[in-house]
């Protein structure tokens, strides 16, 4: 359904494009491709709200939706929301740096998921591209099957110390010693 929206969109047919995601969704709810897909839809048909929402869903539910920060920061540009644009559009030019390594390891995550080394290697290119709430969940899923990984831990407390969670840090930082 997913595709049959992208190519509906193409066509110029809207609403015929937006059932077809909203069918993808319904199987599959974490399809980011699906929400920047509906997302760009709506922002065409001025459902501004809507297409807004539905691009920070793909960008919530995979914080490495290249298209979804594009479309989203392109977006606020022309609406003369400049700073929110032009943050967006930096985490693309990033993940777009970024994209060998995050590929190789995303296909590497769809064969071990819960490999400690992977979860802390995706966390340390989420930390890179400006995202720390993501990075910290991927270190502690990481920690979680290696707890005694001192160079995630440390990399979890930098980014928490960095929140401003000084007691959380500390606690990890101890952990270490």
């Amino acid at each position: 359904h997913h595709r049959m929206g992208v190519v509906q969109a193409r066509l110029g047919e809207l609403n015929v494009a937006l059932e077809h995601l909203s069918r993808a969704l319904r199987h599959d709810p974490d399809h980011a491709g699906a929400y920047t897909q509906a997302g760009q839809v709506l922002l065409t048909q001025e459902r501004h709200a809507e297409g807004e929402r539905a691009l920070r869903t793909a960008m919530k539910v995979d914080p490495l939706a290249e298209e979804a920060y594009h479309r989203l920061g392109t977006f606020y540009l022309r609406q003369g929301k400049a700073e929110e644009g032009r943050f967006l559009l930096d985490i693309f030019a990033r993940l777009k740096k970024v994209s060998r390594d995050l590929q190789k390891t995303r296909q590497l995550l769809i064969l071990y998921p819960e490999d400690p080394s992977l979860r802390a290697g995706l966390g340390a290119i989420l930390q890179d591209l400006g995202r720390p709430e993501d990075a910290l969940v991927e270190y502690r899923r990481a920690l979680a099957a290696a707890p005694g990984d001192t160079k995630t831990r440390n990399n979890l407390a930098n980014v928490l110390l960095r929140q401003g969670q000084t007691q959380a840090a500390i606690t990890e930082y101890l952990q270490i010693l």
